[in-house]
Protein backbone atom coordinates (compact mmCIF):
# COMPACT_ATOMS: atom_id res chain seq x y z
CA UNK A 1 0.00 0.00 0.00
CA UNK A 2 1.32 3.43 -0.97
CA UNK A 3 2.28 5.66 1.93
CA UNK A 4 1.47 9.36 1.82
CA UNK A 5 4.07 11.79 3.12
CA UNK A 6 3.20 13.85 6.17
CA UNK A 7 3.06 17.63 5.99
CA UNK A 8 6.38 17.83 7.86
CA UNK A 9 7.99 15.38 5.44
CA UNK A 10 6.79 17.38 2.44
CA UNK A 11 8.13 20.60 3.96
CA UNK A 12 11.48 18.94 4.69
CA UNK A 13 11.69 17.78 1.07
CA UNK A 14 10.98 21.26 -0.25
CA UNK A 15 13.61 22.80 2.03
CA UNK A 16 16.18 20.14 1.09
CA UNK A 17 15.69 20.82 -2.61
CA UNK A 18 15.29 24.60 -2.59
CA UNK A 19 16.96 25.78 0.61
CA UNK A 20 15.43 27.07 3.82
CA UNK A 21 14.01 30.35 2.50
CA UNK A 22 12.78 29.29 -0.94
CA UNK A 23 11.71 25.86 0.32
CA UNK A 24 9.60 27.37 3.08
CA UNK A 25 7.96 29.85 0.71
CA UNK A 26 7.38 27.15 -1.91
CA UNK A 27 5.78 24.85 0.65
CA UNK A 28 3.51 27.57 2.00
CA UNK A 29 2.28 28.59 -1.47
CA UNK A 30 2.01 24.92 -2.47
CA UNK A 31 -0.45 24.47 0.40
CA UNK A 32 -2.29 27.68 -0.52
CA UNK A 33 -2.73 26.61 -4.14
CA UNK A 34 -3.92 23.16 -3.10
CA UNK A 35 -6.49 24.72 -0.77
CA UNK A 36 -7.61 27.07 -3.54
CA UNK A 37 -8.20 24.11 -5.86
CA UNK A 38 -10.15 22.35 -3.12
CA UNK A 39 -12.46 25.33 -2.60
CA UNK A 40 -12.99 25.75 -6.33
CA UNK A 41 -13.80 22.06 -6.75
CA UNK A 42 -16.50 22.40 -4.08
CA UNK A 43 -17.96 25.41 -5.87
CA UNK A 44 -18.06 23.55 -9.17
CA UNK A 45 -19.64 20.47 -7.63
CA UNK A 46 -22.46 22.61 -6.29
CA UNK A 47 -22.97 25.25 -8.94
CA UNK A 48 -21.46 23.99 -12.20
CA UNK A 49 -23.06 20.58 -12.30
CA UNK A 50 -26.19 19.04 -13.75
CA UNK A 51 -29.76 20.29 -13.66
CA UNK A 52 -30.47 17.53 -11.13
CA UNK A 53 -28.02 19.15 -8.72
CA UNK A 54 -29.63 22.57 -9.14
CA UNK A 55 -33.00 20.94 -8.43
CA UNK A 56 -31.65 19.55 -5.15
CA UNK A 57 -30.34 22.98 -4.15
CA UNK A 58 -33.55 24.79 -5.06
CA UNK A 59 -35.85 22.26 -3.37
CA UNK A 60 -33.88 22.07 -0.14
CA UNK A 61 -32.42 25.44 0.90
CA UNK A 62 -32.26 27.89 -2.03
CA UNK A 63 -31.51 30.96 0.12
CA UNK A 64 -28.65 29.24 1.93
CA UNK A 65 -27.10 27.86 -1.23
CA UNK A 66 -27.37 31.23 -2.98
CA UNK A 67 -25.46 32.82 -0.10
CA UNK A 68 -22.95 29.97 -0.07
CA UNK A 69 -22.37 30.38 -3.79
CA UNK A 70 -21.65 34.10 -3.38
CA UNK A 71 -19.28 33.45 -0.47
CA UNK A 72 -17.34 30.71 -2.25
CA UNK A 73 -17.11 32.78 -5.43
CA UNK A 74 -15.78 35.88 -3.69
CA UNK A 75 -13.41 33.90 -1.47
CA UNK A 76 -11.99 32.18 -4.55
CA UNK A 77 -11.33 35.55 -6.20
CA UNK A 78 -9.70 36.85 -3.01
CA UNK A 79 -7.44 33.80 -2.94
CA UNK A 80 -6.38 34.26 -6.57
CA UNK A 81 -5.71 37.95 -5.96
CA UNK A 82 -3.54 37.19 -2.92
CA UNK A 83 -1.37 34.72 -4.82
CA UNK A 84 -0.73 37.30 -7.54
CA UNK A 85 0.10 40.15 -5.17
CA UNK A 86 3.46 41.91 -5.28
CA UNK A 87 6.21 40.81 -2.89
CA UNK A 88 5.13 43.36 -0.32
CA UNK A 89 2.52 45.89 0.72
CA UNK A 90 4.14 48.75 2.59
CA UNK A 91 6.42 47.17 5.19
CA UNK A 92 4.64 43.81 5.10
CA UNK A 93 5.76 40.87 2.99
CA UNK A 94 3.12 39.03 0.97
CA UNK A 95 3.01 35.30 0.36
CA UNK A 96 2.69 35.34 -3.41
CA UNK A 97 4.19 33.99 -6.61
CA UNK A 98 6.44 37.06 -6.76
CA UNK A 99 7.72 36.23 -3.27
CA UNK A 100 8.53 32.71 -4.45
CA UNK A 101 10.41 34.02 -7.48
CA UNK A 102 12.40 36.41 -5.28
CA UNK A 103 13.32 33.62 -2.83
CA UNK A 104 14.68 31.26 -5.51
CA UNK A 105 18.45 31.51 -5.85
CA UNK A 106 18.70 29.84 -9.27
CA UNK A 107 18.82 32.79 -11.68
CA UNK A 108 17.86 30.67 -14.69
CA UNK A 109 14.78 29.36 -12.91
CA UNK A 110 13.84 32.85 -11.76
CA UNK A 111 13.99 34.05 -15.37
CA UNK A 112 11.96 31.05 -16.53
CA UNK A 113 9.24 31.93 -14.03
CA UNK A 114 8.96 35.58 -15.12
CA UNK A 115 6.70 35.12 -18.19
CA UNK A 116 4.64 32.53 -16.32
CA UNK A 117 4.06 34.92 -13.42
CA UNK A 118 3.22 37.74 -15.81
CA UNK A 119 0.67 35.47 -17.50
CA UNK A 120 -0.87 34.55 -14.14
CA UNK A 121 -1.05 38.20 -13.13
CA UNK A 122 -2.77 39.08 -16.39
CA UNK A 123 -5.28 36.23 -16.09
CA UNK A 124 -5.93 37.16 -12.44
CA UNK A 125 -6.51 40.85 -13.18
CA UNK A 126 -10.29 40.43 -13.04
CA UNK A 127 -10.03 38.88 -9.56
CA UNK A 128 -7.85 41.71 -8.38
CA UNK A 129 -10.35 44.25 -9.68
CA UNK A 130 -13.16 42.47 -7.82
CA UNK A 131 -11.01 42.34 -4.68
CA UNK A 132 -10.03 46.01 -4.83
CA UNK A 133 -13.37 47.57 -5.74
CA UNK A 134 -16.06 45.13 -4.60
CA UNK A 135 -14.94 42.54 -2.01
CA UNK A 136 -12.21 44.00 0.21
CA UNK A 137 -13.46 47.53 -0.45
CA UNK A 138 -16.70 48.95 -1.83
CA UNK A 139 -15.98 51.49 -4.53
CA UNK A 140 -18.35 54.39 -3.87
CA UNK A 141 -19.12 55.32 -7.48
CA UNK A 142 -19.46 51.67 -8.50
CA UNK A 143 -21.87 50.95 -5.65
CA UNK A 144 -24.04 53.97 -6.45
CA UNK A 145 -23.80 53.41 -10.23
CA UNK A 146 -22.33 56.89 -10.69
CA UNK A 147 -20.53 56.35 -13.97
CA UNK A 148 -17.78 54.12 -12.57
CA UNK A 149 -15.96 51.67 -14.80
CA UNK A 150 -17.74 48.30 -14.51
CA UNK A 151 -15.96 45.46 -12.78
CA UNK A 152 -13.84 43.31 -15.05
CA UNK A 153 -15.89 40.38 -16.29
CA UNK A 154 -15.63 37.34 -14.05
CA UNK A 155 -16.67 33.83 -14.99
CA UNK A 156 -15.95 30.20 -14.19
CA UNK A 157 -13.84 30.10 -17.34
CA UNK A 158 -11.79 33.07 -16.14
CA UNK A 159 -11.19 31.39 -12.78
CA UNK A 160 -10.13 28.20 -14.53
CA UNK A 161 -7.71 30.14 -16.74
CA UNK A 162 -6.19 31.86 -13.70
CA UNK A 163 -5.78 28.55 -11.86
CA UNK A 164 -4.08 26.92 -14.84
CA UNK A 165 -1.69 29.89 -15.06
CA UNK A 166 -0.85 29.56 -11.36
CA UNK A 167 -0.37 25.81 -11.77
CA UNK A 168 2.06 26.43 -14.64
CA UNK A 169 4.36 28.33 -12.28
CA UNK A 170 4.53 25.37 -9.91
CA UNK A 171 4.86 22.95 -12.80
CA UNK A 172 8.00 24.80 -13.96
CA UNK A 173 9.58 24.52 -10.50
CA UNK A 174 8.57 20.87 -10.10
CA UNK A 175 10.08 19.88 -13.44
CA UNK A 176 13.28 21.84 -12.93
CA UNK A 177 13.95 21.02 -9.29
CA UNK A 178 12.09 17.79 -8.56
CA UNK A 179 12.07 16.25 -12.06
CA UNK A 180 8.36 15.52 -11.67
CA UNK A 181 4.91 16.83 -12.56
CA UNK A 182 2.42 18.23 -10.08
CA UNK A 183 -1.35 17.94 -10.37
CA UNK A 184 -3.73 19.94 -8.18
CA UNK A 185 -6.90 19.32 -10.18
CA UNK A 186 -8.90 17.14 -9.93
CA UNK A 187 -8.48 17.27 -6.16
CA UNK A 188 -9.45 13.92 -4.65
CA UNK A 189 -11.44 14.24 -1.46
CA UNK A 190 -14.30 12.75 0.53
CA UNK A 191 -16.93 14.33 2.70
CA UNK A 192 -17.43 17.21 0.30
CA UNK A 193 -20.24 18.95 -1.54
CA UNK A 194 -21.22 15.98 -3.70
CA UNK A 195 -21.62 13.75 -0.64
CA UNK A 196 -23.87 16.38 0.92
CA UNK A 197 -25.97 16.64 -2.24
CA UNK A 198 -26.61 12.89 -2.24
CA UNK A 199 -27.76 13.00 1.38
CA UNK A 200 -30.08 15.94 0.67
CA UNK A 201 -31.41 14.24 -2.46
CA UNK A 202 -32.18 11.09 -0.46
CA UNK A 203 -34.02 13.23 2.10
CA UNK A 204 -36.09 14.90 -0.63
CA UNK A 205 -36.99 11.51 -2.13
CA UNK A 206 -37.97 10.21 1.31
CA UNK A 207 -40.17 13.25 1.94
CA UNK A 208 -41.81 12.88 -1.49
CA UNK A 209 -42.61 9.27 -0.67
CA UNK A 210 -44.03 10.24 2.74
CA UNK A 211 -46.25 12.90 1.17
CA UNK A 212 -47.50 10.35 -1.37
CA UNK A 213 -48.38 7.93 1.40
CA UNK A 214 -50.15 10.73 3.27
CA UNK A 215 -52.18 11.59 0.17
CA UNK A 216 -53.14 7.94 -0.30
CA UNK A 217 -53.91 7.37 3.39
CA UNK A 218 -51.27 4.65 3.65
CA UNK A 219 -48.99 6.07 6.32
CA UNK A 220 -46.27 3.92 7.85
CA UNK A 221 -45.61 3.93 11.62
CA UNK A 222 -42.39 5.92 11.15
CA UNK A 223 -44.34 8.63 9.28
CA UNK A 224 -46.04 9.55 12.55
CA UNK A 225 -42.83 9.97 14.53
CA UNK A 226 -41.73 13.58 14.99
CA UNK A 227 -38.19 14.25 13.87
CA UNK A 228 -35.87 15.38 16.68
CA UNK A 229 -35.19 19.09 16.85
CA UNK A 230 -31.81 20.21 15.50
Amino acid sequence: MARHSTADEVLAGHILALGADAGGVYNAIWNELGYLHLKWSQYRELFAGSEARFDVLNRSAPTFFRLLGDVLWEDTLLHIARLTDDVGTGKRRNLSMRALQLAISDNALREELEPLIQDAEQKASFARDWRNRHIAHRDFALSLLEGARPLEAGSRQAVGDALRALDAIFQAVERKVFKADIVFDPFLHTGGALDLLYIIRDGILAEDARQARLHEGKLLPEDLIDAPAL
